[in-house]
């Protein structure tokens, strides 16, 4: 009888597609941090535009860039020139951050 009943379930269910995994959506807790920091820094250049920080530079593709996916928002268009090219550089040890007059600014550093 429980032989039947779970066929039953089974067969309910949809079929799975073989060979095709979900995306696995966690974070490290490195990626979490690198995500918090770079959000500081797109709230401080919506400030600058008077663009909301969620126009600017959406969650999802901040997450996206710190995940290294180039399927990304920030990585074309008016998003790449007003902060995705500097959060990039910055994640890629390119620049620094640093507090000034209660801002955060970001500098090159010299390699």
């Amino acid at each position: 009888e429980q032989i039947c009943q779970r066929v039953t379930e089974a067969r309910k269910k949809p079929p799975e597609s073989p060979g095709i995994k979900p995306k696995s959506s966690r974070k490290t807790p490195q990626q979490e941090a690198l995500v918090q920091l770079l959000t500081g820094i797109v709230h401080q250049r919506a400030l600058e535009t008077s663009l909301g920080p969620a126009t600017l530079a959406p969650k999802k593709d901040l997450e996206k860039l710190v995940a290294g996916d180039p399927d990304n928002k920030l990585l074309s268009g008016w998003r790449k020139s007003m902060i995705g090219d500097e959060l990039l550089t910055l994640l890629q040890g390119k620049k620094s951050i640093y507090i000034r007059d209660g801002a955060v600014k970001m500098e090159a550093i010299a390699i």
